[in-house]
């Protein structure tokens, strides 16, 4: 039934284009910056998500930007990797923003994630 609409909803312009998305081999299903899965216990799990085609690139530390800007973009990538998460993928989520933010040049000082954001 999906499938069909898909189908009907893609031949209404021959430029708009919808996709179907259908839970990963994990069971989470990717909505924009987020992975949800529904558990069987009815809760819900969260998982920060990166799409396959993510390089890691964020503005280096060696650019020419004020440090305020820098740092903004570090309290970001922790805030969304808790936010975006539950507590059972929260770690993870940190950890990857740790690897984002080391990749690209950011002092070890500022991969701290507790003196960047409050944890929820």
């Amino acid at each position: 039934q999906a499938r069909g609409m898909l189908e009907t909803l893609n031949n209404k312009h021959p430029t708009i284009k919808f996709e179907l998305a259908l839970p990963e081999e994990d069971g989470y299903l990717p909505i924009l910056d987020l992975k949800m899965k529904i558990n069987a216990d009815g809760s819900l799990s969260l998982k920060h998500y990166r799409k396959k085609a993510n390089r890691g690139l964020t503005l280096h530390y060696d650019s020419h930007h004020p440090d305020t800007t820098k740092r903004t973009i570090a309290v970001n990538e922790f805030r969304r990797a808790v936010d975006y998460s539950t507590p059972d993928n929260r770690t993870t989520s940190i950890d990857q923003a740790v690897q984002k933010l080391d990749a690209n040049g950011y002092p070890r000082r500022w991969l701290q994630p507790k003196s960047q954001i409050r944890q929820r």
